[in-house]
């Protein structure tokens, strides 16, 4: 209440005690307006007075932006862009104007572009929202692509692990949203580890006793890690990659065998705690992001004394088991874009073969070279990129 209309009440009540009530049942603050608010108090004797006071109603509310088609858009380098546009709605103004600022998108360069559209209601009340534009190869290509990096990918998944640190990228580049392309690169993963374990099982090294104590602690830890995925954004998805893919290279640039002497030849036995907890734990990871998995299962089945050729066969089978899971929750959320994923798929699975074969004929000495080299590429790619 504006105090010189409560002095005024109280003078005219007389005993300087009177209770002032105020009634505003004519303001609708949803609307810009000017309204009226009344004022009104009664003295010890029953005297009456009131006092209307007049306000504003400002709109504060930007108006609410929708795209027209996806937020995410591909196209073939050299082709005209035309957008879609979008609408704007205004609690007040109703529809109202939108810009579109396209000047970003260069469709002779291949890259990742944002076409920004705004809008601002008659109150001066302004938003704005983005589109992705990825611009890439021909289809053709695209699938080209997929399956040479499927090949790579599932070869050095199968050897040593960081496959997706090349396919998650080709994914984004095709232009698929960060968290998708997580997701959907998880179909590749699957049929690569089909293969791998029908390809170690071939050569007698699974050993399915690891079933309970890596595989289901890892498939629990997944399902977390897996809800994780679908419910973060695409910008902080990008932000927790690029620092997991730093911590894992480095991870792993640490030699979990660097105090212990022994070759493939000795055997060991499992240490089972160590084993349980620390699949548990690549089991979130996993789920989330997959990129890297590979090195951490294989730390972790090495401080469980498994030598590299054992330990991967554990790992193909343990990634085999908790991305089936994982899958599932990604497709439930339609998170997934499956034509891509099913020729990335063909290409990790010839890749698995490759990475069986020659892990089983070389050993765990050429293996662990492997691993060390790939940390050590990656590390590098990583320092480049910034």
């Amino acid at each position: 209440m504006e105090p010189w209309i409560q002095y005024v009440l109280l003078l005219v009540a007389g005993d300087g005690t009177a209770s002032v009530t105020l009634d505003v049942n004519a303001v609708n603050t949803a609307t810009s307006g000017r309204y009226q608010a009344v004022y009104s108090a009664t003295d010890v004797a029953d005297n009456p007075t009131s006092a209307t006071g007049i306000g504003n109603a400002t709109d504060q509310t930007p108006p609410v932006i929708t795209l027209t088609g996806s937020d995410y858009v591909t196209m073939v380098r050299g082709r005209s862009y035309a957008d879609a546009g979008a609408t704007a709605n205004d609690a007040v103004d109703g529809t109202v104007s939108v810009t579109v600022d396209t000047s970003a998108v260069d469709t002779s360069t291949f890259g990742i572009y944002k076409v920004v559209y705004s809008a601002t209601d008659v109150a001066g009340n302004s938003t704005n929202t983005k589109r992705t534009v990825t611009v890439t190869v021909e289809p053709w290509l695209q699938y080209v692509l997929l399956l040479v990096t499927g090949v790579l990918a599932g070869t050095l998944n199968v050897i040593a692990g960081g496959g997706s640190f090349l396919t998650l990228p080709a994914l984004i580049f095709l232009g698929l949203p960060s968290t998708m392309a997580n997701c959907t690169n998880r179909v590749a993963i699957f049929c690569q580890n089909v293969g791998a374990v029908w390809g170690f099982q071939r050569h007698g090294v699974v050993e399915w006793k690891y079933l309970l104590w890596a595989a289901l602690p890892a498939t629990f830890g997944a399902g977390i890690g897996s809800w994780a995925a679908v419910t973060i954004s695409d910008e902080a998805f990008k932000n927790i990659l690029a620092f997991l893919m730093i911590g894992v290279t480095l991870w792993t640039l640490w030699d979990p065998l660097k105090k212990k002497k022994s070759d493939e030849q000795e055997e060991h036995s499992p240490q089972v705690v160590p084993l349980v907890l620390g699949f548990f734990l690549v089991g979130i990871y996993g789920g989330f992001v997959q990129a890297g998995a590979g090195f951490l299962i294989l730390a972790a089945t090495t401080m469980a004394r498994l030598d590299l050729v054992r330990g991967n066969a554990v790992k193909v089978l343990t990634i085999l088991i908790y991305t089936a899971f994982a899958l599932i929750i990604f497709a439930i959320y339609d998170k997934i874009d499956w034509k891509l994923g099913g020729v990335l798929a063909v290409g990790t699975v010839v890749g698995s073969q490759i990475g069986v074969r020659m892990t089983v004929l070389k050993g765990h000495a050429w293996v662990k070279t492997v691993v060390t080299v790939a940390v050590i590429v990656l590390a590098i790619m990583l320092l480049v990129r910034g």
